[in-house]
Formats: structure tokens, C-alpha cells, sequence
């Protein structure tokens, strides 16, 4: 089955510094929020040069990612390195192999002397001179839909200098864990944020976090994956028995390990909980002291807080500081993980939501077997600016794949249709008199058995809007289940069950469009009221394509 996603930016989950130099990504499983698309978007913009250092790879948009860059910019000139376990696996084969069929050089972490001697663990990319990505985030299915995780880009020509050099150690010299050398790098101020960068396990990224813990003064919150590291944990209660405040998240699943710090620091009266997602609590942050006349602190990165990362794993950390707006993003991270109960003492959190109008917008029409191309109708019922129209650039549609990103400057008005169809050749139109606005992208490739389509909100990661479709023999893969599944949880379809999903089954070849059922128009201003129930009772199968117009 295939997913097709339209996206909406949204600026709450992306935080600028004054200086337009910064930018923080969370996912929101089972949502994305967007955060491969960030990603796909910087590697599309590389010019000359992509360095990438990634302990997972599985998530195959980004794969074509890498491959479109290199089809660009010149194999030679996209650089790649991974983990050596997770490269020799089977199942990782169909990853790999479009990378190194386009061309892309891949090194593991025991391409130097055979030895693996920790894991390669990093997670960041460099963009020609100027761009770095780094964070949590594993780029793999699970790491984009499952597991929490957070991403920051830097725009600084300093901090891609200090990230190259780290990568060309690995990529070049072939040295990795205790056989690296380490460089003391320089703290980074951009727009009047401070960072440092620690690459371990050379660099002491260890000796900071105990450093920032300590000059802490008035709260810490936290979510963390593994914790085990006894100094980290002795510190935190160190500073809560001196008044500071601590609330803490931590992975489910890490917290029940023998040496894990979740059970000591509960025993003692910590404000500290298990995560409740499905997947993996994938974070490494804390944040310190935010919102107060301290010094807000968030560090973050792939350094997990274990003996391991901080002895022989390739892993990398940031601590920015100076800038509350980030740090308030990390805070309200931790907020929602918590839930119930946070920030007890300062009355509560209010996660603030954002107020950014958008428009109302519905699939209305989806074709396939058209032997002149597939496309999917998007209806704009209220463009939400009073009828002079929203700019969608940055929405996305996605199809097992990134589809089409619409363009800044792209503007729909209330009653408009969107057509995105099948033509390279072409170049996208602006809704005219007739009010229709067609966009083209090279192929989208549905079918008639066990599809879904599926209206996303980017930043928010909330699904809008669905209409699935199958066979009715009974039975999805696991994964088409799951996609299901996160549709019904949405409330934006009214079963997690295949047969109750639009019947497919007596599809005849041809021209076939799945339409969605209207209840009452308007010709003159071109406006409908369509059925909207969240079920196969909304929509209807014709032979009668009809883009841009209802019937």
C-alpha cells in the first residue's frame, strides 16, 4: 500500500534565532511533523558537496534523497558513513543498494583495521560549506513515524568546518571510537547564541553535561533514551536536594534495564515518568534553567548518557546556550511527554498552540489506471483569508516518496481545485478563472487493490483528511494495517478494518477515479458542501474522471 501525504508547514515546530541561523525539528509519532521533509529539502539544495554520517538509514525517501544528489552534484561529491552492523544486514540490502548503484561511497566504522570497537553512532549531515544536521534523529522508518526524536539545522560556515573535520577523520582516514584524534573546537556564537560542539569519545562531551548540570539554578528537565551513566544521575539529585527543580522522561522500554537510573531516581522523590509511545522515547536533551534570568541551556545530540558513549562510541553533542526561544522548545517538549503534573509548582504548563490560520482543505478526487497519468484532487473549501487566497508552499504530497512540494507562491483561494497530475514537461499553472490549479510532478503510480490517501498537517504531524481503499479480501501487510490504524486513531476514518475501507474489488481497467460525494453547490461561486463522515459512505467509484469540476 501507498501513503499519499499532503503537508502543511507549520513555524511552531521550527524555531529561528534573530539571526535566522537555527532551526529545532520534532517528529510526533505516529506522525512525522515533517521532519525527513526538512531533511529531503537541505539535501535537494546541496550544490557541491554532501558529507553524512548516519548510524541507521532505512527511510527511503531520503535514500532517493542522497541518490538525486548524486545524479546532481557528482557521486564523488556525496559521502557516506554508517554503521557496520546495520550494513551487513539483509534486510538493509534494498537501502544500501541504490546508494552504491548511484555511485556513493560508503564507509563503515571498521573500514580502518576491522575492528568494531563501538557503535558509530552519529547522526549528522554537511551541507556543501554551509549547512549542518544533527540530532537524534536515525534517519529509518521508525525513526521518522515511531520513535520520538528532535533535529536541529545550523546555517554557519563554522559549524559545517567543525563537523567536516570530525567527518573526514572517519571518511578519509578511517579512524573511529578511541582511534580518532581529538580537536578542541571553538564555541560558535550565532546570532547571539552561544554553542559548542563535543565529538566523543576523544572530546570530554561528559565532563560539559556534568558542567551544565551543576551550574544549574533553578530547574533541569529531561528525555533520554538510555541512562545509566551514575555520575549524570548522582548530579541531577546532587542539584535537586539543593532546590532545583527536575522533571524527567524516560524510554519505557531502557527504564526496566538493571542499571538504568529511573528506579533510584524515583525512589528518592523524582519527578520523573515513563514514556507512553508505542516506539522508542528516541531523545538525548536537556534543557536548564529555561525561561528564568539564569542561563537557558539545551543539550542535545546523539550522545546517549552511558558509559559507552563517553568511551567508545562516535557520537556528537551541542550545548546552546543563550537563546530561551530553544530552550522554551525543548521545555515544552519534555512537557508533553510528561503529561499530568508537570511544572506542578509553577501551576502547570500551558503548551501553547499555534495560531497560524491555514485553510480548509479536502481530497475530493483520486484517479488511477488513467492511461494518461494518475492525479489527486485537492478542494480548498475556505482558504481562511477571506477569499484572497493562502499561500501553500511548503505542503507536500507523498507517495512512498516525496510526490510534488509545492512552490512558495503558489496561491489557492477558497473554491479552487488542486490538481496534482503526471507531466515532467509541464510547468505548474495559478488557478484562473476557472479555478483550477494544476501542478505536475514525473509519476505517482497508484492502484486499484489497498491504498490510502491520506491529508497531513506538517508541523502538528495531525491528519486531516483520509480516503483508503481496497480490495476487500480481508487481509493488509502489517504495515498497511499500522497505516490504518494511525488514520482511525486520528479520527479521520471511521475503521481500522480493510473491509470497511472503499470497495475496490470490482475496479474494471480504464479510467477510474474514486469521487468524493457532495451535498449541495453553489455554480456561481463555484463553492460545495461535501459529505464528510470519515468512511466509505462518503465517496463513490466512477468511469468518469472529472478534474477540477464537480458532477
Amino acid at each position: 500500500m501507498k501513503k499519499i501525504l499532503l503537508v502543511l508547514v507549520i513555524l511552531t515546530t521550527i524555531i529561528f534565532t534573530s539571526a535566522n541561523k537555527i532551526e529545532v525539528y520534532f517528529n510526533a509519532p505516529p506522525q512525522s511533523a515533517g521532519i525527513d521533509v526538512k531533511l529531503i529539502e537541505l539535501l535537494d539544495k546541496a550544490e557541491f558537496a554532501i558529507d553524512a554520517h548516519f548510524y541507521q538509514i532505512s527511510n527511503m525517501d531520503i535514500v532517493d534523497a542522497f541518490v538525486r544528489a548524486a545524479n546532481r552534484i557528482g557521486a564523488k561529491n556525496v559521502r557516506l558513513v554508517t554503521e557496520e552492523h546495520y550494513f551487513e544486514m539483509d534486510k538493509y540490502t534494498d537501502v544500501f543498494k541504490p546508494l552504491s548503484d548511484a555511485g556513493i561511497t560508503i564507509v563503515t566504522d571498521t573500514a580502518g583495521d576491522g575492528i568494531d570497537r563501538g557503535q558509530c553512532h552519529n547522526k549528522f549531515c554537511v551541507i556543501d560549506d554551509k549547512y549542518v544536521w544533527m540530532g537524534s534523529y536515525n534517519i529509518t522508518e521508525n525513526g521518522t513515524y515511531k520513535n520520538n526524536n528532535n533535529a536541529l539545522k545550523f546555517e554557519s560556515p563554522v559549524m559545517a568546518n567543525i563537523f567536516r573535520q570530525e567527518f573526514k577523520q572517519e571518511f578519509y582516514e578511517k579512524k573511529f571510537s578511541i582511534k580518532k584524534t581529538a580537536h578542541d573546537h571553538p564555541e560558535v556564537w550565532l546570532g547571539g547564541t552561544k554553542i559548542k560542539t563535543y565529538f566523543s569519545p576523544k572530546q570530554n562531551a561528559k565532563a560539559a553535561i556534568l558542567n551544565e548540570i551543576n551550574n544549574a539554578d533553578e530547574s533541569i528537565y529531561f528525555a533520554i533514551f538510555t541512562f545509566t551513566d551514575n555520575d549524570i544521575k548522582q548530579a541531577i539529585i546532587n542539584k535537586m536536594r539543593q532546590g532545583v527543580k527536575v522533571y524527567g522522561v524516560f524510554d519505557s522500554f531502557q527504564a526496566h534495564s538493571t542499571y538504568s537510573a529511573y528506579n533510584d531516581m524515583k525512589d528518592i522523590g523524582a519527578k520523573v515518568k515513563k514514556d507512553t509511545n508505542k516506539g522508542l522515547l528516541h531523545h538525548k536533551f536537556m534543557v536548564i534553567d529555561p525561561d528564568t534570568n539564569s542561563d537557558p541551556t539545551v543539550i542535545t545530540g546523539s550522545y546517549n548518557w552511558t558509559s559507552a558513549a563517553g568511551k567508545v562510541n562516535d557520537e556528537s553533542t551541542v550545548v546552546i546556550k543563550d537563546n530561551n526561544e530553544i530552550a522554551m522548545k525543548y521545555y515544552y517538549e519534555v512537557a508533553k511527554l510528561y503529561g499530568d503534573g508537570f511544572d506542578e509548582e509553577g501551576g502547570g504548563v500551558v503548551i501553547p498552540d499555534d495560531d497560524i490560520k491555514r485553510p480548509k482543505l479536502i481530497i475530493s478526487e483520486v484517479c488511477f489506471n488513467d492511461p494518461n497519468g494518475d492525479w489527486i484532487e485537492i478542494y480548498c473549501i475556505d482558504d481562511q483569508n477571506n477569499g484572497n487566497g493562502f499561500d501553500i508552499g511548503g505542503y507536500y504530497l507523498e507517495d512512498d516518496g516525496l510526490i510534488k512540494l509545492f512552490k512558495d507562491g503558489t496561491i489557492v483561494k477558497t473554491g479552487d481545485f488542486i490538481i496534482v497530475a503526471e507531466g515532467w514537461w509541464q510547468d505548474d499553472t495559478d488557478a484562473g478563472y476557472d479555478k483550477k490549479l494544476y501542478t505536475f510532478v514525473d509519476k505517482i503510480g497508484l492502484v486499484s487493490t489497498d491504498e490510502q490517501v491520506i491529508l497531513k498537517e506538517k508541523g502538528s504531524g495531525v491528519i486531516l483528511d483520509a480516503v483508503c481503499w481496497s480490495d476487500h479480501d480481508g487481509s493488509f501487510s502489517p504495515g498497511e494495517e499500522e497505516d490504518l490504524r494511525d488514520i482511525y486513531w486520528a479520527k479521520q476514518w471511521n475503521s481500522p478494518n480493510e473491509r470497511e475501507c472503499v470497495d475496490s474489488s470490482c475496479v474494471p481497467p480504464g479510467n477510474i477515479t474514486i469521487v468524493r460525494k457532495y451535498k449541495s453547490g453553489d455554480f456561481f461561486s463555484n463553492t460545495y458542501e461535501f459529505y464528510d463522515t470519515n468512511s466509505l459512505n462518503d465517496w463513490f467509484i466512477s468511469d468518469e474522471p472529472t478534474p477540477g469540476k464537480l458532477r
